[in-house]
């Protein structure tokens, strides 16, 4: 591996992380990068257990990466970075006594690959509980391993398809003794990826806009009537309902109920019109709101 910078962008303002990724594609494509399949990056969380004098608990990271998919990396929380076979996972299981899996807590990047002359370009979607948590693009200058001699480089390619969201040089290379002059290996880039883990691990879920149509009920009879009015709403998934949820409070009524204050809200395509959404949806598809 040459040297890698792996970063985070930020979602494009009203846009969803989707678009803004199919934007970065676009970019890419439009510099003349080819598309070379796929990449994915993991990471579990371990937890020690029975930690003496009450100290608290160590984490363990164990990460795989597609591009070494052979190899396995264990990084300690503040400590060392062991790098083994794929039997790591395996003696993991059979350490469950020392290092407990932190369920919940695994999360993925995937995306494509790209290749431009002599960089290797990652966009991918990092998900925590199948949740989208943001955008990694990770750019890997293969010919050189030393950061010090091509980080002005990598810079300036960086600028022409983010902008000025490119990041500034990786701590992990400032970090060893020998500073930028260290040769970069497969851990600096695993490290890089552990960091952007941990932020985004804290960040909230980001949301977008998501359209809504509503019909308000009629006292009298109990059915729908009044105009079809259209709604834009920010979105944000529900951790306990990942199908459904919005940032403003909302609380759901279980079964009809009649009011000026309930209506029926159901999810509209932002080129679909009220109509179309309301012909394809009923009052079992839609969700019953009282604001």
């Amino acid at each position: 591996m040459g040297v890698t910078c792996v970063c985070q962008v930020p979602v494009a303002e009203g846009k969803s992380v989707q678009q803004t990724v199919d934007i970065l594609h676009k970019k890419l494509e439009q510099l003349g990068a080819l598309k070379q399949g796929s990449f994915w990056v993991d990471c579990e969380t371990y937890q020690s257990t029975g930690n003496a004098g009450g100290q608290p608990s160590k984490l363990l990271y164990v990460m795989h990466n597609s591009e070494v998919p052979l190899s396995c990396m264990a990084l300690f929380e503040g400590g060392p970075c062991l790098t083994a076979d794929t039997n790591f996972d395996v003696l993991m299981v059979k350490l469950k006594s020392h290092f407990q899996n932190a369920k919940g807590h695994k999360v993925e990047c995937r995306g494509s690959r790209y290749r431009y002359c002599d960089f290797l370009i990652k966009v991918g979607t990092v998900t925590m509980s199948s949740s989208a948590r943001g955008i990694s693009v990770e750019v890997e200058y293969c010919p050189c391993v030393v950061p010090g001699d091509c980080w002005n480089l990598m810079r300036e390619f960086i600028q022409s398809f983010l902008g000025s969201n490119v990041p500034e040089l990786p701590t992990v290379f400032a970090a060893k003794p020998e500073g930028l002059f260290a040769p970069a290996d497969c851990v600096d880039t695993m490290t890089q990826y552990l960091e952007l883990f941990n932020k985004l691990r804290k960040s909230q879920i980001p949301g977008s806009n998501i359209n809504f149509s509503y019909l308000t009920p009629n006292r009298a009879t109990g059915g729908l009537s009044g105009r079809l009015v259209e709604a834009t709403v920010p979105f944000a998934r529900s951790k306990k309902n990942p199908s459904f949820g919005l940032l403003f409070h909302v609380a759901t009524v279980g079964g009809r109920k009649d009011g000026p204050s309930c209506c029926l809200l159901f999810s509209r395509g932002a080129n679909e019109s009220p109509a179309a959404a309301q012909s394809r949806s009923n009052e079992s598809s839609g969700v019953w709101a009282r604001f």
